[in-house]
């Protein structure tokens, strides 16, 4: 066993590095794999690079959001089809990710890892167009050199603006309420589903039901 220590530590010095390989996924699925090809294809050809636009402090939130919709329209319906399920799926292979290593840590069958990793991707979705949405106000329509300006009532405004396009907040108890009821819906939905297809299953259910 000493002999194995010194081994493995004389490879861990020697080869292994402080620091992981910075993290990827990787596509086995041919169906997939053209998939993703296609849609970077699409997105190469249009006019616009949509990052870019974003990450440019000289555009206001409004023009980001209308030089954006404006880039999307470019596509024909198939296209979009295309763009929007590979995002899909690049979206969803990162959850799972996430559920599954998570689900270890949980009791058998809870749905708790599904709901939160769920609900963290909505909510930073949610935060990130507020972050843009303040980093706008801040560029354009904050000048500090004004003598009448307030700094408490800036930051105000730019909390009223974003919480009229989140009345109910971002990352909060109502955001997290309404991805569980979402939830609850399809899960009832699939269980009256299963009782149709299997009604002796439910008979069952409901005699031990009734006799307790």
């Amino acid at each position: 066993m000493k002999n194995l220590d010194r081994k493995l530590n004389a490879l861990e010095k020697n080869v292994l590095s402080n620091h992981p390989d910075p993290a990827s996924i990787f596509v086995e699925n041919e169906g997939e794999i053209e998939l993703i090809k296609k849609a970077n294809r699409i997105r190469q050809n249009l006019d616009v690079d949509i990052l870019k636009i974003w990450h440019n402090d000289e555009l206001r939130f409004e023009e980001k959001q209308k030089e954006t919709v404006r880039a999307y329209n470019q596509l024909d319906e198939e296209e979009k089809r295309i763009v929007s399920k590979d995002t899909e799926f690049a979206v969803r292979r990162l959850q799972e990710l996430l559920i599954r290593y998570f689900e270890g840590k949980f009791p058998n069958r809870s749905i708790e890892p599904l709901l939160r990793v769920t609900w963290f991707f909505q909510e930073m979705d949610a935060l990130a167009i507020a972050k843009f949405m303040e980093d706008s106000e801040w560029y354009h329509n904050r000048n500090e050199d004004d003598a009448d300006f307030d700094d408490f009532e800036w930051w105000n405004r730019v909390d009223l603006k974003i919480k009229e396009l989140y009345p109910e907040g971002i990352f909060t108890d109502e955001s997290w309420n309404r991805t569980r009821e979402f939830y609850d819906k399809i899960l009832s939905e699939y269980m009256v589903q299963y009782w149709q297809a299997h009604p002796e299953e439910f008979e069952e259910i409901k005699e031990k039901i009734e006799k307790h």
